[in-house]
């Protein structure tokens, strides 16, 4: 397999493909292009721009595709998902400075108004694609690539062909594997609030995952990665019987694991689990 290797989106991304990929420049462009219009960290992306002014004219057909997945979402989540968490990222001191007054939206279908002329946002609201912009970047890359490859953006996967052997990485322990999971046509994406936490300006950690909850790591197999990076972030926000809900809504699977280091998994999530 060859394997091709860059960094994007503070993450590190593979592609694995039986022969090396005649169009790298290609993807590494649409990657690069991605970055530049929506990363919230980006103070002249589309995404702040956006923010900033709570308007934004003439929009992208990609963006305003984003954002409507991100208000269906919100709607078929029952509000769990919600794009308007970038403001409460920023007040914990996770990207740029959040201006007065902003706050997370208790109504985001009003407070986002969408049509293909114009965006316009609630004064208070800043957006942040954070809990599905990985996802969307996977598929699309994917859609890029004519035969079977693999392409992991920093967990989340999604495998183009074939089934291929994907290891279960410990929640604790970087670089150690609990099992492995056969995955073919499908993504696995993983979600943990260890992966970015830091500390605010009073001292108190915090996550890019707010709330709190007894998983330690959620791993989602799903038909795209779009769809199971969104459910991975959702997943650490609800209980199991909320996340059985929409593991069925959404034709998902998935694996938990717990503060104690326990397992658990739906019928076909599939992990083999490795043996001490």
């Amino acid at each position: 397999m060859a394997e091709w290797s860059f960094k994007a989106l503070g993450t590190q991304w593979w592609l694995e493909s039986p022969q090396p990929l005649a169009n790298q420049a290609e993807i590494l462009a649409v990657v690069r292009q991605f970055e530049d219009d929506y990363s919230r960290f980006n103070p002249s992306s589309l995404l702040s721009q956006l923010n900033d002014k709570h308007e934004l004219l003439s929009p992208p057909p990609e963006m305003q595709a984003m954002l409507q997945y991100g208000l269906d979402m919100y709607s078929q989540t029952g509000g769990v998902f919600n794009m308007s968490v970038g403001a409460q990222l920023e007040k914990t001191g996770y990207g740029r400075v959040a201006p007065a007054g902003a706050r997370v939206s208790e109504n985001l279908l009003q407070d986002v108004q969408l049509t293909s002329q114009k965006i316009t946002l609630a004064p208070h609201v800043r957006l942040d694609f954070g809990g599905f912009g990985k996802g969307w970047l996977v598929d699309k890359i994917a859609a890029m690539v004519d035969g079977p490859v693999i392409v992991n953006g920093g967990g989340d996967i999604y495998v183009k062909g074939p089934r291929q052997s994907l290891l279960i990485e410990h929640p604790l322990t970087a670089g150690q594997a609990i099992g492995s999971v056969a995955v073919g046509d499908e993504s696995l994406c993983s979600s943990s609030r260890q992966k970015r936490v830091w500390r605010d300006a009073k001292g108190q950690e915090q996550s890019h995952i707010p709330g709190r909850s007894n998983l330690l790591s959620v791993h989602v197999r799903a038909e795209s990665a779009l769809v199971a990076d969104t459910l991975g972030t959702v997943f650490l926000l609800v209980e199991r019987p909320k996340r059985l809900e929409l593991a069925a809504q959404f034709n998902a699977e998935i694996l938990e694991i717990t503060q104690d280091l326990d397992f658990w998994q739906t019928p076909g999530f599939g992990l083999e689990p490795f043996r001490n």
